[in-house]
C-alpha cells in the first residue's frame, strides 16, 4: 500500500470506532437464572409444561425475609414492626401476594357458621399465650412461617415474574430500606431476584477490575520487552479499538453483558497482544539485522500474514465451538468472543502496518546485550531438547499416566451460591434462612397415577400419597411440604372447629368428595389448581431443601427411588423431580456432554487449518499432539486439586486448545519457510527454534499474566477459568518447545 492508502486505512478504522460509540451507549448488563437453562433439553421442556400445568410461575419468585427478635416473637413492638413491614411490602409495585403471620387468619366452623380469627392478636398481649399454643400446635403455619427454634418468623412475598433489572433493583432497595428503618434485631433476605441483581453488580465491578489489571499487564509487559512508550501507546490503541468494536457488536445484537461476556474485554486484550508481539518481534529482529524500514515492514507482514491469521482463526474456532452447547449465555459468549478475536486480528494487522508505513519514527530496537541473553537462553534450551530426547519423551509419558489417573477423579458438581463471593452479605442471609428455617432451594415433584380409570381424589390413593410425603420428609429431609393433602387436611380441621387433632385426611370417601366440592367453591380453588392437574391423574408436591450441591441432591434422589420401589409404589405411580434448582444442576451435565463434541469439532477444524498451511497429514497430527497433551495435564490438575466439572470449568477445554495451538502454527510455519531454503532437518529445526522461541515465550507470558488477572474475580467460576487456562497455556508452551521439535525430528528422520 502507498502512503495515501495507509492514511485511508487508519481513517476508516478510526471512523468505524467512532460509529461504534453509538450502540455502545445502549449496552445493557443483565443476568437471569432462567437464561442458563439448556435449550431444547427434555427436562427443561418437562419443567415448562409442569409450570403451565400447575401454574407455578410465581412460586420461583419468592422474596423470603427472616426476622429474628432476641426476646422472642411474642413481643408487641416486634409484632407491630412485622405487621408494618407486611403491609408496606403488600402495597409495593411488582408484588403479587404476601404471606405473613400478621396477615393470616385461623378459619374454623362452629354451629354451621365460618369464623376467621387472626393468628396473632398483635395489639392484645394478653392473648399471646393462647396464640402461641395455637400457632405452635398448627403444623401448617409452624413449618412455613416460624423458625425451627421458634425465635424467628418469616414473611414470604411473591414478586411478578419477568421483571427488568431496574425493577428488581428498585423493589429490593425499597424492601431493604424499610427493613433498615424498622431496626429489627436481625433481618435476612433471600430471593431469586437478589441473586440475579448480585450477579449483575459483581459483573460491573469485575469488568472494571479486569480492564485495569489487563491494561497494567500490557503496559508493563510491553515496556519490559520493547522499552518504548511508543509501542505501548500503539498497542493500547489497537486493544482499545478491538474491544470497542466487539462490545458494539454485542450491543447491536441486543444481548446484554452477563457473567461470561464480561470476560470479553480482558481476554480479548491479552489475545490481541499475542498478534502484536509476533509482529513487533519479527519487525525488530529484521531492523536489528540492518534491514531497511520498508523491507523490514514488507517481510514482516508478508511472512507473518498467514500464520498470524490462522493463529487468530484457530483461537476463534476454540471459542466458536462453544456455540454447539445448548446453553444460551455460553453459546453467545463463544460467538461474540470468536468474532472479537477475528476483529482484533484485522485491527492489529492493518492498523499496525499502516501506522509504521506512515510514521517517520523507527520501531524500537533491542539492545545487543538483551538479544545476547535471549540467544544464550534459546541455544541452551534447544541443546537440552536435542540431547535429552528420550528422557523428555519418557517424562512426558509418565506425566500423562499421572494425569490420566487424576482425570478419573474429576466429579461433576457445583452449586449456584458457590459462585457468589464469600464476603457478600447474600451468603450470610441464605445461611441464616437455611439454619433457622427449612432451606432456600425449591423442591418440586409430579406424581402421576398409572391407572387411567382411577383418580387422585380417591381416599386410598391420597393415603398412599401421604406415605410418599412421609418418605420425602423423613428420609430426604424435605420440609414445608405442600400438596393436595394440605388442602384436605386443612379443610377437615376447619370443619371440626379448628381442632388440630383433625389436621388429617378425612376418614371416608364421602367426606373427600364433599371437601372437594367445597374447596372448589371458595378462593382456595386457585390453590387446588396449583396442585392438581385437570384430569386428576397427576398432582404436585412442593417443599424446601437447603442449597445442595449436585452430588448431594443425587444422593437424595437415589435414596427416594430405593424407598419408592421397596414399597411397590412403582406399580401404581411414576414420578419426576423438577424445579428451577434441578434444571440448573443440568447445566454441568449438558456442558460435559457437549464438551467432547466441541473438542472433536475444534480438533477437526484446527486440523484442516494445519493441513491447509502444511499440506501434510503427518504435520497435522504432530501439531495436535502437544496441545492435546496440555489439555490432559490441565484436566489431571483439576482432578488433583478437586476442582469440579461444572458450567464454567467445562468451557475451558475448547478455549484453551484454540489459544494454545497458536504457538504451534507459528513454529510450523517458520519450519516450513526454513525447509524452503534447502536446509537439513536439524538446521531447519534449530533456526526455527531460535527464531520463534522468543515470541512464543513472550506471548505465552503475556497470555498467562492476562488469564491470571481473572484470579482477581469475585466469581468462583471465573477464578478457575483464569487458573486452568493459564495452566494449559504454560504446559502447551513447554510441550511445543520440547515434544513438538522431537516429533518433527523423528517424523522427518524416518
Amino acid at each position: 500500500m502507498n502512503k495515501k492508502h495507509n492514511h485511508i486505512v487508519i481513517y476508516v478504522i478510526l471512523f468505524i470506532t467512532l460509529l461504534c460509540f453509538i450502540p455502545l451507549s445502549h449496552l445493557k448488563f443483565d443476568f437471569a437464572l432462567d437464561q442458563m437453562f439448556p435449550i431444547h433439553d427434555p427436562d427443561v421442556t418437562y419443567y415448562e409444561d409442569f409450570q403451565r400445568k400447575f401454574h407455578t410461575d410465581i412460586d420461583e419468585e419468592v422474596i423470603f425475609i427472616g426476622l429474628k427478635n432476641y426476646k422472642g416473637i411474642f413481643q408487641i413492638e416486634f409484632l407491630r414492626k412485622v405487621d408494618t413491614l407486611t403491609q408496606y411490602i403488600s402495597k409495593l409495585n411488582y408484588i403479587a401476594k404476601v404471606y405473613s403471620l400478621t396477615n393470616s387468619s385461623f378459619i374454623s366452623l362452629h354451629n354451621g357458621t365460618f369464623s376467621a380469627a387472626p393468628l396473632i392478636h398483635i395489639n392484645q398481649p394478653d392473648q399471646y399465650q393462647a396464640d402461641s399454643i395455637l400457632l405452635f400446635n398448627s403444623e401448617e403455619y409452624r413449618q412455613l412461617l416460624i423458625s425451627k427454634k421458634g425465635n424467628s418468623i418469616a414473611i414470604a412475598a411473591f414478586n411478578q415474574p419477568w421483571l427488568t433489572h431496574l425493577q428488581k433493583r428498585q423493589l429490593l432497595f425499597q424492601i431493604q430500606k424499610k427493613l433498615n428503618a424498622l431496626q429489627f434485631n436481625e433481618s435476612h433476605l433471600a430471593a431469586k431476584i437478589r441473586i440475579e441483581t448480585t450477579y449483575i453488580e459483581e459483573i460491573k465491578k469485575n469488568i472494571k477490575i479486569y480492564l485495569l489489571v489487563s491494561i497494567l499487564i500490557v503496559v508493563l509487559a510491553l515496556y519490559f520487552i520493547f522499552k518504548s512508550w511508543n509501542a505501548i501507546i500503539i498497542s493500547l490503541i489497537i486493544i482499545f479499538i478491538s474491544n470497542i468494536w466487539s462490545l458494539a457488536i454485542i450491543s447491536i445484537s441486543g444481548y446484554p453483558v452477563d457473567v461470561l461476556t464480561s470476560l470479553l474485554p480482558p481476554v480479548l486484550s491479552i489475545i490481541c497482544m499475542s498478534n502484536i508481539i509476533h509482529l513487533f518481534t519479527k519487525y525488530n529482529t529484521l531492523l536489528s539485522l540492518g534491514t531497511s524500514k520498508e523491507d523490514a515492514l514488507t517481510r514482516t507482514f508478508n511472512e507473518l500474514k498467514v500464520p498470524t491469521f490462522f493463529a487468530a482463526l484457530t483461537t476463534a474456532v476454540g471459542f466458536f465451538t462453544l456455540s454447539i452447547t445448548d446453553i444460551l449465555p455460553i453459546r453467545t459468549f463463544g460467538i461474540f468472543m470468536g468474532i472479537g478475536v477475528l476483529l482484533s486480528f484485522v485491527v492489529s494487522y492493518f492498523f499496525l502496518q499502516s501506522y509504521y508505513h506512515i510514521t517517520t519514527e523507527p520501531a524500537p530496537i533491542q539492545h545487543n546485550k538483551h538479544n545476547k541473553q535471549w540467544s544464550l537462553l534459546l541455544n541452551w534450551s534447544y541443546s537440552q531438547v536435542v540431547n535429552h530426547k528420550i528422557k523428555i519423551l519418557a517424562f512426558t509419558c509418565l506425566l500423562m499416566i499421572v494425569s490420566l489417573y487424576y482425570i478419573f477423579k474429576i466429579q461433576i458438581n457445583g452449586s449456584l451460591l458457590e459462585e457468589i463471593p464469600a464476603r457478600n452479605a447474600l451468603l450470610s442471609d441464605y445461611k441464616f434462612i437455611e439454619n433457622e428455617f427449612y432451606g432456600t432451594r425449591n423442591f418440586e415433584m409430579e406424581l402421576v397415577l398409572l391407572n387411567t380409570n382411577d383418580s387422585l381424589v380417591n381416599l386410598e390413593r391420597l393415603r398412599e400419597v401421604e406415605v410418599i410425603q412421609g418418605i420425602l420428609h423423613d428420609s430426604l429431609n424435605i420440609a414445608c411440604i405442600i400438596s393436595p393433602l394440605s388442602l384436605y387436611k386443612g379443610t377437615n380441621k376447619v370443619f371440626h372447629g379448628g381442632d388440630q387433632a383433625f389436621f388429617s385426611l378425612p376418614s371416608s370417601q364421602d367426606q373427600i368428595n364433599d371437601y372437594t366440592l367445597k374447596i372448589n367453591q371458595t378462593q382456595y380453588r386457585d390453590e387446588w389448581l396449583r396442585y392438581y392437574a385437570e384430569d386428576l391423574k397427576s398432582l404436585r408436591i412442593s417443599g424446601k431443601l437447603p442449597d445442595l450441591t449436585i452430588k448431594e441432591f443425587e444422593g437424595l434422589s437415589h435414596r427416594f427411588e430405593k424407598y419408592f420401589n421397596k414399597l411397590n409404589f412403582k406399580n401404581n405411580y411414576t414420578y419426576k423431580f423438577t424445579g428451577s434448582s434441578i434444571i440448573f444442576d443440568k447445566i454441568a451435565y449438558s456442558l460435559t456432554t457437549n464438551l467432547l463434541n466441541g473438542l472433536i469439532i475444534a480438533f477437526i477444524l484446527i486440523g484442516l487449518i494445519g493441513y491447509y498451511m502444511m499440506k501434510s497429514y503427518r504435520m497435522v497430527v504432530i501439531s495436535l499432539i502437544p496441545n492435546f497433551l496440555a489439555l490432559l495435564i490441565m484436566a489431571g490438575i483439576m482432578g488433583l486439586l478437586g476442582i469440579h466439572l461444572k458450567a464454567d470449568t467445562a468451557v475451558i477445554f475448547s478455549i484453551s486448545f484454540g489459544i494454545a495451538v497458536d504457538n504451534t502454527i507459528h513454529f510450523l510455519n517458520r519450519f516450513k519457510l526454513e525447509l524452503k531454503l534447502d536446509l537439513t532437518i536439524s538446521n531447519a529445526l534449530r533456526r526455527t527454534f531460535l527464531e520463534v522461541g522468543r515470541p512464543m515465550m513472550i506471548t505465552t507470558l503475556i497470555l498467562l499474566l492476562g488469564f491470571l488477572s481473572l484470579l482477581t474475580s469475585s466469581f468462583g467460576g471465573t477464578f478457575y477459568i483464569g487458573l486452568l487456562i493459564s495452566i494449559s497455556l504454560f504446559f502447551a508452551l513447554i510441550l511445543n518447545l520440547t515434544i513438538l521439535p522431537i516429533l518433527i525430528w523423528y517424523f522427518y528422520k524416518n
